[in-house]
């Protein structure tokens, strides 16, 4: 009786841990796995005087779709010229962008005549170019940049990359606060400042303050993306060095992040 005792209760483990292993594979199942689609959103073109093509507004609108309903969403929304708070299908946003191009090339055209009217040989143009790609996914991260290109005048046009990191079984994308530990916000900051004086010396000096909590506004951005040894903290022109020095990109190894980042994002580390 003994031996069946412990023969049924050896085998309620056994079942109990299998099914712990299917419920986790299923789980594992669950994180679909994305295949990008590029989709050109808009491309318009239009000069004040077609004869001379000069004095032109341009706008490009590209983007990288999932077939994640929620993530393309999410996604879309990001390259809207204006504000968007409703909650659309695939096909509304990318008409809406459609309009939204339409309307900022006439108001760009309308400028650009206005200008030209005052005086014909004044050079002014405007360009828009906003393109989101897919990077690369790790389990249930997905990574993905955008890069924004605009111009309306003066010496250069403005551009810089933002990152974004969504999480595909919670449904929602990851900001810094997300991935840190407890209490580490002040020990980030002076690991990205030590890297920052090292690669730029010549900028640490002027171009972030003295105090922690100055050096924090700046320095701790949501703008990061992982790679395979760690991750990178990106800053676009003018935040950390001049536009000559283009963005500028901080890395930390997984190593230095053991007890800065949850144990979830070291990746075995």
């Amino acid at each position: 009786m003994q031996r069946l005792i412990q023969r049924m209760i050896s085998g309620a483990l056994l079942s109990s841990v299998s099914l712990g292993v299917l419920a986790a594979v299923d789980v594992e199942q669950k994180v679909p796995l994305i295949a990008p689609k590029i989709v050109e959103v808009s491309e318009l073109h239009q000069c004040f005087d077609e004869s001379e093509n000069s004095s032109c507004a341009e706008i490009k609108l590209q983007a990288e779709i999932t077939g994640l309903a929620w993530l393309d969403q999410q996604l879309l929304a990001k390259l809207h010229l204006t504000e968007v708070s409703d909650v659309m299908e695939l096909d509304a946003h990318i008409k809406l962008l459609q309009q939204q191009s339409t309307d900022w090339l006439k108001s760009s055209i309308d400028d650009i005549a206005e200008v030209r009217g005052e005086d014909a040989s004044a050079f002014i143009a405007y360009e828009h170019s906003d393109s989101l790609r897919f990077i690369a996914q790790r389990y249930h991260l997905a990574s993905f940049k955008q890069f924004s290109y605009m111009y309306s005048g003066g010496a250069h046009g403005m551009h810089g990359t933002r990152y974004f990191l969504y999480d595909l079984k919670d449904k929602k994308q990851l900001l810094l606060a997300d991935i840190l530990e407890d209490s580490v916000h002040y020990t980030l900051v002076g690991m990205l400042r030590e890297v920052y004086r090292y690669e730029y010396p010549d900028y640490a000096q002027s171009w972030i303050g003295n105090s922690v909590e100055e050096q924090a506004e700046v320095l701790l951005t949501d703008n990061f993306f992982f790679h395979e040894h760690g991750i990178t903290f990106s800053y676009p022109p003018y935040v950390l060095g001049p536009y000559a020095e283009g963005e500028i990109q901080l890395a930390l190894d997984f190593g230095q992040l053991n007890g800065v980042l949850k144990s979830e994002y070291l990746f075995g580390f």
